[in-house]
């Protein structure tokens, strides 16, 4: 009797462990990459992301979402630097280059914010970085640097609201410091300014004013008249003409054409 010949399917099957598919290191998935259990059964929240062409993959030592969440912050803020377990709370922040990129971004991208707020903050923060040197943020106290700081500078409403800000920003964007290291939270007030028209009556007569509206190119004139009309500050025309708003009078009213709209000021 002649031998069996195995047919070629019978040769083509995989051996019977191969059968078995490959255990997957992981027992579940969340935001910042998979979940493992680790040797005593606990589970272990691992970051797995490819960031500018680097894959990373690196536990938290987070054994909660919430824990594992706040690594993942502090993981994406400097990837290649992380540390895993780091406690960004614990950790120094200081007024560099880096980290005032990143507000003026978010300020100009996220809160949108025009272009003159962001010189001013760009100027002010570098103002503080020299004021404030080498001092960690969350060290920073109002009394023993804020106010001396602050002592015979010029536009000093604008420079706390700058700082006020930058805190809020590291606080609730950056979740690199805590209230109790804000020493502008609830502590520092930006100092209203006491209107020019209080202390001198800057008023002119309507035949000056006539004059001057003579010899304006249109689309001066309109801003001034607007301006004449509503009591509006310069500012203020100025948001109007980026963004303002005419709306119809819903009450028909003897030499109303319609109602002005200026945008609120959201300038932070």
């Amino acid at each position: 009797m002649g031998r069996l010949r195995a047919s070629p399917s019978l040769r083509a099957l995989p051996r019977e462990e191969t059968l078995v598919s490959k255990p997957k290191d992981y027992i579940d998935t969340w935001e910042g990459g998979f979940v493992r259990r680790d040797s005593a059964g606990r589970k272990v929240f691992v970051i797995r992301r490819m960031i500018d062409g680097v894959n990373y993959k690196v536990s938290t030592r987070a054994t909660t979402e919430r824990a594992a969440l706040q690594q993942l912050q502090h993981f994406e803020a400097d990837p290649s630097n992380y540390r895993p377990g780091g406690d960004p709370a614990k950790e120094p922040v200081y007024l560099n280059r880096e980290i005032v990129e990143e507000f003026l971004f978010w300020s100009r991208d996220k809160k949108k914010n025009s272009r003159e707020w962001l010189e001013k903050q760009k100027r002010f923060l570098a103002w503080w970085a020299d004021e404030l040197g080498e001092i960690d943020l969350k060290k920073v106290k109002v009394l023993d640097d804020i106010k001396p700081a602050l002592k015979g500078a010029s536009s000093a409403a604008h420079r706390i609201a700058v700082l006020k800000g930058f805190y809020g920003w590291l606080r609730k964007e950056k979740h690199l410091i805590s209230v109790a290291h804000d020493p502008t939270f609830e502590t520092l007030v930006v100092p209203q300014a006491r209107p020019a028209q209080w202390k001198k009556d800057k008023t002119i007569p309507i035949e000056d004013y006539k004059k001057a509206r003579m010899h304006l190119a249109a689309h001066w004139r309109d801003a001034m008249d607007v301006q004449a009309g509503t009591g509006w500050h310069i500012s203020e025309v100025m948001r109007f003409a980026k963004n303002g708003t005419v709306l119809p009078n819903p009450v028909e009213e003897e030499g109303v054409a319609g109602i002005l709209l200026c945008p609120p000021d959201q300038e932070r």
